[in-house]
């Protein structure tokens, strides 16, 4: 089937001698051209949603490594307001769930979570929900 398609469209060419060659080369390599174009747009769009929720959890991690909260044991009042909705936080204190008896364990680490939602046009095997993490040390 292919070859019979090249076969004919050599057999225009060759007839119509050179004249329209370059409209007929665009016709063949657009189709290509725009299909790649709008991959890479998905490709991009997608990592750019990830890095700004990284972004975005990264800064509300340099809050709470500036501005400790008082109270380890209680997770409501480790994020701020500013934070991105639905984010997850979870604790622990010396490698264990933080709790009144180890709340004066160290270390105390953290680890905030996202699920971020991600659509795409042409590569539509990107599409879906992802869980972007990220992990701090209070000292």
């Amino acid at each position: 089937m292919m070859r019979s398609v090249v076969t004919a469209i050599l057999r225009i060419i060759a007839a119509c001698g050179r004249r329209g060659a370059a409209a007929l080369e665009f016709v063949l390599i657009a189709p290509i051209m725009i299909t790649l174009l709008l991959a890479l747009l998905d490709i991009g769009m997608a990592g750019m949603r990830l890095i700004s929720c990284y972004e975005a959890m990264s800064g509300v991690a340099s809050y709470l490594l500036q501005n400790p909260p008082p109270d380890v044991t209680n997770i409501g009042s480790w994020l701020p307001a500013q934070a991105p909705s639905g984010m997850r936080v979870s604790l622990q204190c010396a490698g264990a769930a933080c709790t009144t008896s180890t709340a004066n364990l160290t270390p105390k680490t953290f680890q905030l979570s996202q699920t971020v939602k991600i659509s795409a046009t042409l590569m539509t095997y990107l599409a879906g929900s992802y869980t972007v993490t990220y992990s701090g040390r209070l000292q």
